[in-house]
């Protein structure tokens, strides 16, 4: 909910991702600084339901923006854009500030410019002229013009400045929102996603904070709201709990083992949720005197940048699930083409399973083409055709690892192929069953579901009823 009737979001900030970086003693970025700054000036001012959007995903300047991104800026009463030289260059930050400008007008009071540098040779987009600039910059003691840093009083000041006209902004426009064309209102009944975002130890909280706001802006809650108290027979029951809500299992490590983020990370494998776990990459890890824990950082955990991490679990959690067929005949109609190496029997079992739910099915192995480029053919054509493909991987796992690198390869190719054709999109599993001891794949896709069949053997079936509905 936001202050403003009729919307999410109170405020979406526009800004270039290289305003953002963090430098000296800002580790969370000038832009983040800004934000939290905004936050704590208008709550102060009485906005107690204030709602800030801002998007922390860096993307290259030829991607579109995102569905989830054009409906934030669609429930947004107010845009800030933080006007600087790379904001000023960014294609991507154009076609933002150009897409909530479709909206409304820039007259009308709902946009505010932060300036957080000095003018520089190129000018500022001329819709922008004439409105109401707050600056973030001044002279300093040799007369020359410099940004102000977060801790200056002047960058407080700006601070206090630009909440007081937003302030008058959303309190005029709070009694009866405003019209809002082809969108609908928010209401506190929509359907919200649920993920568990696990306990941290200190030192972690901020990125557990960062984490959680991202997601939330996308219209996803996190559990649990507080730390759990109790033994760990309480707490195995409370997580236990508040895991059966949940579809995605997320956590974040340091360089020091905790029996209670084990607990948790013990409890989601048990459940057979979805996991995404991460710890810095810059950990050392030959400085973790815990042999079993140095292990399970190296082979379980994502070493990536938490940036990197966010968009990843965003992704995922927002993907929509593959369509259903209207009916059973439809799904009939054509085949699950299921892709293995050397584990023939573990493709039987799949091809058992699909007779179950009256799917049709295939079963390739590459070793049966002339060759390579024949097997790479054949691959590509089979996904344009099917109506599922199902990867197994069982014992062979560097062809698993070389195949899904081919996989995502040419799965842009292969939808394109599959549209121009008037063919569904093409939902793709992994089928995991390796012997036991074998840890799971580090790897990730937001179109690719990993089926964790050697921890959860009723995964292929939930995977199947999803597409074809439940057996008989």
């Amino acid at each position: 909910m936001a202050y403003v009737d009729g919307f999410k979001h109170d405020l979406f900030v526009s800004y270039a991702h290289g305003d953002n970086i963090p430098r000296g003693r800002y580790p969370l970025g000038w832009v983040t600084k800004l934000r939290e700054e905004i936050e704590a000036e208008v709550q102060e001012l009485g906005l107690r339901d204030f709602s800030l959007f801002m998007d922390y995903q860096g993307l290259a300047s030829n991607f579109p923006l995102s569905d989830q991104l054009m409906q934030a800026i669609k429930d947004s009463a107010v845009l800030l854009v933080v006007l600087s030289p790379a904001y000023i260059s960014s294609e991507w930050c154009q076609r933002e500030k150009n897409a909530f400008l479709k909206e409304i007008s820039p007259k009308s009071g709902r946009v505010f410019v932060a300036e957080k540098h000095p003018p520089k040779a190129d000018p500022a987009p001329p819709e922008l002229e004439g409105l109401l600039g707050i600056r973030f910059y001044g002279k300093g003691a040799d007369g020359l013009l410099l940004q102000f840093s977060p801790d200056d009083d002047e960058f407080l000041r700006a601070v206090k400045k630009l909440g007081d006209h937003l302030e008058r902004q959303l309190r005029k426009m709070k009694p009866s929102g405003v019209e809002r064309p082809d969108s609908e209102s928010v209401t506190a009944t929509q359907t919200r996603t649920l993920v568990f975002l696990a306990e941290v130890l200190q030192g972690l909280d901020r990125s557990r904070d960062k984490v959680k706001t991202s997601l939330g802006q996308y219209g996803v809650d996190v559990v649990p709201a507080s730390y759990y108290r109790g033994d760990d027979d309480e707490v195995r029951s409370k997580v236990q709990a508040d895991l059966k809500q949940c579809d995605f299992f997320i956590q974040l490590l340091s360089d020091s083992p905790d029996p209670r983020a084990r607990l948790q990370f013990d409890i989601a494998k048990e459940s057979g949720k979805k996991m995404f776990v991460w710890r810095d990459p810059e950990i050392d890890l030959d400085r973790v005197r815990d042999p079993e824990y140095r292990s399970f950082l190296e082979e379980q955990v994502r070493a990536e940048t938490l940036t990197t991490f966010e968009k990843t679990v965003r992704e995922e959690v927002l993907r929509p699930p593959p369509p259903k067929p209207t009916n059973r005949s439809a799904a009939i109609g054509s085949y699950v083409f299921v892709y293995y190496d050397d584990d023939r029997p573990i493709a039987e079992a799949v091809m058992k399973a699909l007779a179950e739910h009256d799917a049709a099915g295939i079963a390739i192995s590459p070793a049966d083409a002339e060759g390579a480029e024949a097997a790479d053919r054949e691959l590509k054509n089979e996904m344009v055709d099917c109506a599922v493909m199902i990867l197994i991987r069982g014992e062979n796992d560097s062809w698993v690892k070389s195949t899904y690198k081919k996989l995502v390869k040419i799965l842009p190719e292969v939808l394109e192929r599959r549209k121009d054709e008037g063919k569904n999109d093409l939902p793709v599993a992994v089928y995991d069953g390796p012997p036991a001891g074998n840890p799971p794949p580090l790897l990730t896709h937001p179109r690719i579901d990993f089926l964790d069949c050697t921890h959860d053997a009723t995964q292929l079936d939930q995977f199947l009823n999803g597409l074809f509905g439940g057996t008989e």
